[in-house]
Protein backbone atom coordinates (compact mmCIF):
# COMPACT_ATOMS: atom_id res chain seq x y z
CA UNK A 1 0.00 0.00 0.00
CA UNK A 2 1.47 3.11 -1.23
CA UNK A 3 1.17 6.08 1.92
CA UNK A 4 0.48 9.32 0.48
CA UNK A 5 3.16 11.82 2.10
CA UNK A 6 0.69 13.98 3.84
CA UNK A 7 -0.88 11.17 6.01
CA UNK A 8 1.55 10.23 7.68
CA UNK A 9 0.66 11.51 11.54
CA UNK A 10 -2.02 12.68 10.46
CA UNK A 11 -3.74 12.52 13.50
CA UNK A 12 -1.71 15.06 15.25
CA UNK A 13 -1.57 17.81 12.23
CA UNK A 14 -6.02 18.67 12.46
CA UNK A 15 -5.34 22.58 12.98
CA UNK A 16 -6.35 23.28 9.44
CA UNK A 17 -6.51 27.35 10.00
CA UNK A 18 -4.63 29.00 7.51
CA UNK A 19 -3.44 26.72 5.19
CA UNK A 20 -5.52 27.75 2.32
CA UNK A 21 -3.69 29.28 -0.16
CA UNK A 22 -3.09 32.92 0.43
CA UNK A 23 -3.69 34.57 -3.65
CA UNK A 24 -6.76 32.95 -3.50
CA UNK A 25 -7.84 34.39 0.02
CA UNK A 26 -6.56 37.50 -0.57
CA UNK A 27 -7.96 37.85 -4.50
CA UNK A 28 -10.86 40.29 -2.36
CA UNK A 29 -8.71 42.41 -0.49
CA UNK A 30 -6.41 42.94 -4.04
CA UNK A 31 -9.41 44.33 -5.46
CA UNK A 32 -10.24 46.67 -2.96
CA UNK A 33 -6.74 48.35 -2.76
CA UNK A 34 -7.16 48.28 -6.74
CA UNK A 35 -10.51 50.24 -6.46
CA UNK A 36 -8.91 52.46 -3.57
CA UNK A 37 -5.35 53.24 -5.88
CA UNK A 38 -7.49 53.62 -8.85
CA UNK A 39 -9.80 56.23 -6.91
CA UNK A 40 -6.70 57.82 -5.15
CA UNK A 41 -5.18 58.60 -8.18
CA UNK A 42 -8.13 60.03 -10.28
CA UNK A 43 -8.91 62.46 -7.02
CA UNK A 44 -5.30 63.74 -7.24
CA UNK A 45 -5.43 63.69 -10.86
CA UNK A 46 -8.27 65.54 -10.60
CA UNK A 47 -7.42 68.08 -8.08
CA UNK A 48 -4.62 69.01 -10.49
CA UNK A 49 -6.23 70.01 -13.02
CA UNK A 50 -8.45 72.35 -10.72
CA UNK A 51 -5.90 73.68 -9.31
CA UNK A 52 -4.36 74.77 -13.07
CA UNK A 53 -7.83 76.28 -14.07
CA UNK A 54 -7.87 78.34 -10.91
CA UNK A 55 -3.93 79.43 -11.62
CA UNK A 56 -5.49 79.81 -15.37
CA UNK A 57 -8.49 82.43 -13.98
CA UNK A 58 -5.82 84.18 -11.61
CA UNK A 59 -4.03 84.89 -14.66
CA UNK A 60 -7.30 86.35 -16.25
CA UNK A 61 -8.04 88.75 -13.76
CA UNK A 62 -3.67 89.60 -13.77
CA UNK A 63 -4.93 91.05 -17.56
CA UNK A 64 -7.54 92.92 -16.32
CA UNK A 65 -6.75 94.02 -13.14
CA UNK A 66 -3.52 96.04 -14.02
CA UNK A 67 -3.51 98.41 -16.49
CA UNK A 68 -0.46 97.73 -19.73
CA UNK A 69 2.30 99.53 -18.08
CA UNK A 70 5.90 98.79 -16.80
CA UNK A 71 5.31 96.36 -14.11
CA UNK A 72 2.26 94.75 -15.05
CA UNK A 73 2.16 91.27 -13.55
CA UNK A 74 0.88 87.88 -15.47
CA UNK A 75 1.09 84.13 -15.44
CA UNK A 76 3.06 82.65 -18.57
CA UNK A 77 3.42 78.48 -18.61
CA UNK A 78 6.78 77.97 -19.93
CA UNK A 79 9.01 75.17 -20.71
CA UNK A 80 11.30 74.93 -18.31
CA UNK A 81 14.98 73.65 -18.15
CA UNK A 82 14.56 70.12 -16.50
CA UNK A 83 11.26 69.80 -16.81
CA UNK A 84 9.93 67.14 -19.44
CA UNK A 85 6.58 66.23 -18.33
CA UNK A 86 4.98 69.77 -18.08
CA UNK A 87 4.48 73.09 -19.08
CA UNK A 88 4.85 75.15 -16.23
CA UNK A 89 3.26 78.61 -14.65
CA UNK A 90 5.41 81.15 -14.06
CA UNK A 91 4.34 84.65 -12.58
CA UNK A 92 6.50 87.17 -14.85
CA UNK A 93 6.52 90.69 -14.46
CA UNK A 94 6.18 93.06 -17.89
CA UNK A 95 9.24 94.92 -18.49
CA UNK A 96 10.55 97.36 -21.46
CA UNK A 97 13.58 96.43 -23.21
CA UNK A 98 16.55 98.48 -24.57
CA UNK A 99 14.79 98.09 -28.33
CA UNK A 100 11.33 99.48 -26.93
CA UNK A 101 9.93 96.05 -26.52
CA UNK A 102 7.75 95.12 -23.50
CA UNK A 103 9.07 91.53 -22.21
CA UNK A 104 7.61 89.47 -19.38
CA UNK A 105 10.30 88.58 -17.39
CA UNK A 106 10.15 86.10 -14.16
CA UNK A 107 8.86 87.79 -11.41
CA UNK A 108 10.79 87.39 -7.85
CA UNK A 109 7.95 88.93 -5.58
CA UNK A 110 4.15 88.66 -5.43
CA UNK A 111 3.47 92.03 -4.96
CA UNK A 112 1.33 94.17 -7.32
CA UNK A 113 2.51 97.99 -8.24
CA UNK A 114 0.87 100.44 -6.56
CA UNK A 115 -0.03 103.97 -7.32
CA UNK A 116 -1.12 105.82 -10.68
CA UNK A 117 -3.52 103.97 -12.72
CA UNK A 118 -2.25 100.59 -10.85
CA UNK A 119 -4.49 102.19 -7.71
CA UNK A 120 -7.82 101.00 -9.21
CA UNK A 121 -7.90 97.42 -9.12
CA UNK A 122 -4.93 97.31 -6.67
CA UNK A 123 -6.79 95.12 -3.52
CA UNK A 124 -8.23 92.95 -6.11
CA UNK A 125 -4.75 92.44 -7.98
CA UNK A 126 -3.28 91.70 -4.32
CA UNK A 127 -5.82 88.99 -3.16
CA UNK A 128 -5.22 87.25 -6.65
CA UNK A 129 -1.56 86.90 -5.87
CA UNK A 130 -1.97 85.54 -2.62
CA UNK A 131 -4.58 82.98 -3.73
CA UNK A 132 -2.00 82.31 -7.10
CA UNK A 133 0.87 81.62 -4.90
CA UNK A 134 -1.32 79.43 -3.01
CA UNK A 135 -2.39 77.55 -6.43
CA UNK A 136 1.13 77.20 -7.32
CA UNK A 137 2.18 75.48 -3.93
CA UNK A 138 -0.75 73.43 -4.03
CA UNK A 139 -0.15 72.12 -7.73
CA UNK A 140 3.57 71.30 -6.84
CA UNK A 141 2.56 69.42 -4.11
CA UNK A 142 0.15 67.52 -6.09
CA UNK A 143 3.10 66.79 -8.97
CA UNK A 144 5.17 65.40 -6.32
CA UNK A 145 2.53 63.32 -5.44
CA UNK A 146 1.71 62.01 -8.50
CA UNK A 147 5.63 61.42 -9.71
CA UNK A 148 6.40 59.80 -6.23
CA UNK A 149 3.19 57.07 -7.26
CA UNK A 150 4.73 56.96 -11.05
CA UNK A 151 8.25 56.35 -9.93
CA UNK A 152 6.95 53.57 -6.89
CA UNK A 153 4.90 51.80 -9.81
CA UNK A 154 7.85 51.99 -12.21
CA UNK A 155 10.10 50.51 -9.31
CA UNK A 156 7.94 48.31 -9.22
CA UNK A 157 7.89 47.26 -12.58
CA UNK A 158 11.36 46.42 -12.53
CA UNK A 159 10.84 43.40 -10.01
CA UNK A 160 9.51 40.82 -12.93
CA UNK A 161 12.79 39.64 -12.96
CA UNK A 162 12.77 38.56 -9.82
CA UNK A 163 9.38 36.76 -10.12
CA UNK A 164 10.16 35.33 -13.12
CA UNK A 165 13.65 33.81 -11.33
CA UNK A 166 11.98 32.68 -8.19
CA UNK A 167 9.19 30.84 -9.74
CA UNK A 168 11.54 28.93 -11.76
CA UNK A 169 13.50 28.16 -8.62
CA UNK A 170 10.49 27.15 -6.50
CA UNK A 171 9.24 24.85 -9.49
CA UNK A 172 12.39 22.93 -9.09
CA UNK A 173 12.59 22.90 -6.00
CA UNK A 174 8.63 21.24 -5.85
CA UNK A 175 9.39 18.81 -8.76
CA UNK A 176 12.36 17.71 -6.89
CA UNK A 177 11.03 17.06 -3.78
CA UNK A 178 8.14 15.19 -5.29
CA UNK A 179 10.41 12.93 -7.24
CA UNK A 180 12.00 11.80 -4.10
CA UNK A 181 9.21 10.89 -2.43
CA UNK A 182 7.94 9.21 -5.52
CA UNK A 183 11.09 7.23 -5.51
CA UNK A 184 10.93 6.83 -1.54
CA UNK A 185 7.70 4.69 -2.02
CA UNK A 186 5.12 7.94 -1.37
CA UNK A 187 1.93 9.27 -2.98
CA UNK A 188 2.37 12.70 -4.01
CA UNK A 189 -0.38 14.28 -5.62
CA UNK A 190 -0.47 14.24 -9.47
CA UNK A 191 0.30 18.38 -9.71
CA UNK A 192 3.66 18.37 -7.85
CA UNK A 193 5.08 15.92 -10.58
CA UNK A 194 4.57 18.49 -13.74
CA UNK A 195 8.26 18.95 -15.11
CA UNK A 196 9.02 22.52 -14.45
CA UNK A 197 9.34 24.62 -17.73
CA UNK A 198 12.59 26.03 -19.04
Amino acid sequence: MVTHVNDEGKGIWKDTNGSEYGAERNAAERGRVHIELQKSLRMTINALEDTEKLIDMASDILRISQPPMIGKLGVRWWKLRGVTRYIEPVLVRWMMQANKVMTPKRAIRFAAKKGGRFEMNHKETELCLVILKQCLERRAELKKSLEACRKAMSNINTFSYFEYNARFQLEHARYTVAKKLLDAGYGVEERFLKEPEM
